[in-house]
C-alpha cells in the first residue's frame, strides 16, 4: 500500500517482481491442481516496508507454492 511504499514506481517494481516470480514457478502448482481436478484463487500481499531483491521474492513465492502443493 501507499502508506508503506510511497512512490508508485517502487510499488510497480514490487508487483513486476512478484508476478515474474509466480509466472516462473507456477507450473508445479498447476500440474498438481490438474492432477487432483481442483481450482484455487491466490492473492499475494507484500507487507514489507523495504524493497526486496528479486531473488528473495522468488524464494518466498516458491516456498508459498510448495506449501500449497503439500496441503493439496
Amino acid at each position: 500500500p501507499k502508506r508503506n511504499i510511497s512512490l508508485a514506481t517502487k510499488r510497480n517494481l514490487i508487483k513486476r517482481r512478484a508476478n515474474e516470480a509466480f509466472r516462473v514457478n507456477k507450473e508445479k502448482l498447476y500440474a498438481k491442481l490438474l492432477e487432483r481436478n481442483k481450482q484455487i484463487n491466490i492473492a499475494i500481499i507484500y507487507q514489507k516496508k523495504e524493497i526486496q531483491t528479486y531473488k528473495i521474492i522468488e524464494q518466498k513465492i516458491n516456498l508459498l507454492l510448495n506449501r500449497l502443493i503439500h496441503d493439496l
